[in-house]
């Protein structure tokens, strides 16, 4: 069976189960409950769509990220890893694909020292719901590296506040279908949960909120490719979640689910969706104390302009300091002149 595994890597590495007391380990720098989760020196995160257990394209992807953007230590994640639930393979539980224990790999490989996630209609909905229920305010944590954070969960990064809101209604399935879960999106009860503390500086959904990014409704607008049934779900969704926007009045509000990049500026709140990955803008750069957002491809188009210039800068340096020593040898060869 293919292990899609990352370039480089020969096998699979083994899964290991966190122990009770490493799953009540928070995402802080000492690991302590903290809902100010800025690590020593934290000024920028990445903000990232949908990755669909794309293992190579992750391997990719960080090392453009690390190569343009070194300092970043955290992703905050829009949901559809592919975390998925086990199957009964000879009658025991076996993790098909293994995704996150290779992505806690490549995070590790890459120097990432968290991914916090706001799961996707992908991320298995059950299990996600079962701990969520046990432990309504606490990070959920999968493996080393990677949380799940529950549905309406408030942080702090630098000097920004977040809201973290997960879950969207499946356009491809629903009742009946294998894998689909009555937990997948979000109600109004999680949207009355979610806004009780009020505004927030940046929300992070999975699914879109309607605020007529035009990518995004041309996905939408293809009515024949998506049961009637699941669009009206998926209407029912987004008009939770653009309830949700309205409420907590963020400044940036991002998503995943459409698998489209887009932008919009309305109401105060500049809203962007991020593309799935393999596609432009499937990731971008998060100043946690600017408030700023940049696409990762414009910073590294900045980069590579930078390092041309430098470039450029080096090699006129060298052809100058190459005159002058030619100046000197001949100098040296014939002597100090005379009259």
């Amino acid at each position: 069976m293919p292990t899609n595994a990352p370039p480089g890597t020969d096998r699979q590495p083994r899964r290991r189960r966190l122990t009770a007391s490493q799953r009540r380990i928070w995402p802080t720098a000492d690991g302590a409950p903290d809902f100010d989760l800025t690590c020593p020196g934290e000024r920028r995160v990445a903000i990232a769509g949908d990755w669909e257990s794309n293992l190579d394209a992750v391997h990719a992807i960080l090392r453009t990220l690390t190569n343009t953007a070194p300092d970043v230590r955290t992703i905050l994640h829009l949901g559809d890893l592919r975390y998925e639930a086990p199957v009964l393979v000879g009658g025991k539980q076996v993790f098909l694909r293994n995704t996150i224990v290779r992505l806690d790999a490549l995070l590790n490989e890459f120097g990432i020292r968290r991914l916090l996630l706001t799961p996707g209609n992908h991320d298995w909905p059950e299990q996600l719901h079962a701990e969520v229920t046990r432990h309504p305010d606490r990070p959920y944590r999968i493996s080393q590296r990677i949380w799940v954070l529950p549905r309406g969960f408030r942080f702090r990064l630098g000097t920004t506040t977040f809201l973290s809101f997960g879950g969207a209604a499946s356009l491809n399935k629903g009742p009946g279908d294998r894998g689909w879960s009555m937990h997948e999106a979000p109600t109004a009860d999680d949207v009355d949960r979610a806004s009780a503390a009020g505004t927030t500086d940046v929300l992070l959904t999975h699914e879109a909120p309607d605020v007529h990014i035009r990518e995004v409704d041309d996905i939408l607008r293809a009515a024949s490719t998506w049961p009637a049934a699941r669009l009206r779900a998926s209407a029912t969704s987004r008009a939770l979640v653009t309830e949700l926007l309205r409420n907590v009045a963020p400044k940036y509000a991002f998503h995943g689910h459409m698998h489209v990049d887009g932008e919009t500026d309305r109401n105060g709140t500049s809203t962007y969706s991020l593309a799935i990955l393999g596609k432009p803008r499937n990731i971008g750069i998060f100043d946690v104390h600017e408030s700023h957002f940049s696409w990762l491809d414009q910073i590294s188009s900045m980069v590579g302009k930078s390092d041309a210039a430098n470039r450029s800068r080096t090699a006129r340096t060298a052809r100058t300091a190459r005159t002058d020593d030619d100046s000197h040898d001949d100098s040296a060869r014939h002597g100090p002149t005379t009259v």
